[in-house]
């Protein structure tokens, strides 16, 4: 048999339709006929698969493990470790896509690696396989990984964790903020958001002074989110004193209290302005006193010099 993708997917779409007979069969009998078809099928599939596995011909092993991934157990787990070392980054997808199904707990750690893979979709398949698994299985792993030297694979620990919504990261994700990468301080940030508990509202207000624009904006509709009143007085300083970041703020501020609240705001904005204008007059007024000062300051000067 040809070794291709559509071959494979043949033989798998007669598994699937094997299944469906036996979810219809009201015959014992002809239920356990096809079981037992749907058996052998599937053993030979597999046998050709995991011999297809170790081929030199990159395409062969990314249809096999494709293929594998689909129909997996527990008894493949060790194949489809043994394939996240391939050098085709298709293959190490596919391999995670098959410990996403067996969803064994035992393989966290290879999972959690996983997500530092130079290939974006290695690692996407990496995040989806973990979610599969019990977040009581996982989270203490991924905590641990947040002390990693790789700073991608701490930036998607830190993604994963968000996804989680999980509160016992909340602390170790606080700790991260204070990273010297502005990407990493802006992937807690998000995370921190996505948890959503109260405890991290210190946090977003302190990062409202982040360096990083990025993290400032994402601290901000983060507050916005969190509706936490102890967030209202540092989102009215900054509505103040950052046009940039005025339009958020005010946003922030009219969802924790209300649409009128922009209206003090606006009128605090229009005394700055006033002011502002109060002590530019005074300044243009210094200014031509001192220059008309300054020409009887050197005819002194030449004076008495002179004399």
């Amino acid at each position: 048999m040809e070794l291709d993708v559509r071959s494979i997917d043949r033989l798998l779409g007669e598994i699937c339709r094997l299944n469906e007979e036996i979810a219809v069969s009201a015959d014992e009998d002809v239920a356990a006929r096809i079981k037992s078809d749907l058996e052998e099928i599937r053993l030979a599939l597999r046998e050709v698969l995991i011999a297809g596995i170790k081929s030199v011909q990159t395409d062969v092993r990314r249809c096999c493990i494709y293929g594998l991934s689909k129909i997996c157990s527990q008894e493949d787990v060790y194949v489809l470790i043994e394939a996240l070392n391939d050098e085709d980054p298709g293959v190490r997808a596919w391999a995670l896509e098959g410990l996403g199904r067996v969803a064994d707990p035992s393989r966290v750690g290879a999972l959690i690696q996983a997500l530092g893979d130079s290939d974006s979709f290695v690692y996407y398949s990496a995040a989806l396989a973990l979610k599969k698994l019990p977040a009581d299985v996982t989270i203490r792993p991924l905590l641990d990984a947040l002390r990693s030297a790789d700073p991608t694979l701490r930036k998607r620990v830190v993604k994963v964790l968000g996804s989680m919504r999980d509160a016992r990261a909340v602390d170790a994700l606080v700790s991260c903020y204070y990273s010297q990468d502005p990407s990493l301080r802006y992937e807690v940030i998000e995370a921190l958001c996505l948890i959503g508990d109260r405890r991290v509202v210190h946090t977003l207000v302190a990062a409202l002074n982040d360096e990083d624009r990025d993290v400032r904006i994402a601290a901000l509709k983060g507050l916005q989110q969190l509706g936490d009143e102890s967030a209202i007085a540092p989102l009215v300083k900054l509505a103040l004193s950052s046009e940039e970041e005025r339009p958020y703020a005010l946003e922030a501020i009219m969802n924790i209290c209300g649409p009128d609240a922009v209206l003090p705001i606006r009128r605090a904005l229009l005394e700055i302005e006033a002011e502002a204008e109060r002590i530019a007059e005074q300044l243009v007024v210094m200014m031509m006193n001192r220059q008309a000062f300054l020409p009887l300051w050197e005819w002194r000067n030449q004076t008495l010099a002179a004399n």
